[in-house]
C-alpha cells in the first residue's frame, strides 16, 4: 500500500481500522503481498501437518497404553523389561500385538519376556 499511497503513522492506523470493517473484507485480501499470502498459506499447511502428526502420535500412544492395560489385566503387572520392549515396538507391531494377545497364553509367546 505504501508504494501507492504513502501514509504517516496516524493515517496508517486509521487505514488499518477501516479495513477491519466487514464491508472492506475484499480490500483486506488485496492489501497483502504475494509473499504474505504465500507465508500464510505455508503457515496454515504447517499447522495442519503438525496437528495431524500430533494426533497420530496421540493415537499411537493410546494404542500402547491400551495394550499395556489389557496385558496387565490378563497376565498381571508387567516387568520393566516387558514395558521397555512395548515402548520400543513400532506402531504397526503394537497393532499386531493387540490382535495377537487374545490367542497368547503367556508374555513369552508375544515376545515380551
Amino acid at each position: 500500500m505504501q508504494a501507492y499511497l504513502p501514509l504517516d503513522e496516524a493515517q496508517s492506523v486509521e487505514f488499518e481500522h477501516i479495513l477491519l470493517r466487514p464491508e472492506y473484507e475484499g480490500a483486506r485480501a488485496m492489501n497483502k503481498t504475494s509473499f504474505e499470502l504465500g507465508h500464510e498459506t505455508g503457515m496454515e499447511r504447517g499447522i495442519e501437518r503438525g496437528m495431524a502428526r500430533g494426533m497420530e502420535r496421540g493415537r499411537n500412544q493410546g494404542h500402547r497404553e491400551l495394550v499395556i492395560a489389557v496385558l496387565e489385566g490378563r497376565f498381571g503387572p508387567l516387568s520393566e523389561e516387558a514395558l521397555s520392549k512395548i515402548e520400543q515396538l513400532s506402531d504397526l507391531r503394537i497393532l499386531q500385538l493387540a490382535r495377537d494377545f487374545g490367542k497368547a497364553q503367556s508374555l513369552a509367546e508375544l515376545g515380551l519376556v
